[in-house]
């Protein structure tokens, strides 16, 4: 199977994915409800918006335009960072990287599904907003205003939000640790002694190295409860384990 398909069929699964979402659902269905009355009402010469909301062809896409880029932006953010969730309580992404593709395929699949499904979206509100223009309002016709606010208007900001997206994604799944700790610096934390396999694979996978470790007795004859832990970020591998430490 050619890279050329893998992507295509990476991007036809996250825009599927996307289509399933409820919340994805009632985000979209509520912007253009609210997107179509306000359109209609600046549209509509019965209604009392001001003259220069309508006395230029280019008024009524831009409005209708420039509100569906809050309603997007929104919704994108919402969305694509919900999928880095996702990965993360399923696994999946460790299965997905696995598999005989790249991992650029996999995120330029994730990033162009997601980006396609909000074009098509885009194109579907200026059609509902031609249909306006042409039967409820007396403003005249443009349709180099829609092509023009489309591509350099909401398509930049679309490919900007759905960047912006994906490093807030892959920004809330790494540890705040991390994003803080320069290169060789070291973190401490206390954390309870039965979770101690946990915390240690975990900080491998963020590249903190467990350096030092302490385990705290209530008492002589008590299982361990606590752990003093120290990482280092980058570090070569290699861990001291201390004398316990009882707290009494």
């Amino acid at each position: 199977m050619t890279s050329v398909v893998i992507f295509f069929k990476i991007a036809a699964y996250e825009a599927k994915i996307l289509l399933r979402s409820w919340g994805f659902r009632i985000f979209t269905l509520l912007g253009l409800f609210i997107l179509g009355l306000l359109t209609v009402g600046i549209a509509a010469p019965s209604f009392s918006f001001p003259y220069y909301f309508r006395s230029l062809s280019g008024s009524i896409p831009l409005f209708s335009f420039k509100l569906f880029n809050v309603f997007q932006g929104i919704i994108v953010v919402f969305m694509a960072t919900e999928f880095f969730k996702r990965d993360r309580r399923t696994d999946s992404t460790q299965v997905i990287f696995s598999r005989s593709f790249s991992n650029s395929n996999y995120i330029l699949g994730k990033f162009f599904g997601i980006l396609g499904l909000f074009i098509l979206m885009n194109i579907f509100v200026g059609l509902i907003t031609v249909l306006v223009h042409l039967f409820l309002s007396v403003t005249p016709f443009s349709l180099k205003a829609y092509l023009l606010y489309f591509l350099t208007l909401n398509l930049p900001t679309l490919v900007f939000l759905v960047g912006l997206s994906f490093l807030l994604g892959m920004t809330i799944r790494s540890q705040a640790a991390v994003v803080l700790l320069e290169n060789r610096g070291r973190l401490a934390m206390i954390y309870p002694a039965a979770r101690l396999v946990d915390i240690l694979a975990t900080m491998r996978g963020f590249h903190l190295e467990p350096k030092r470790i302490r385990v705290i007795y209530p008492g002589l004859k008590s299982e361990a409860k606590l752990a003093l832990i120290e990482a280092s970020l980058g570090a070569r591998p290699g861990l001291k384990v201390m004398p316990p430490l009882l707290d009494r």
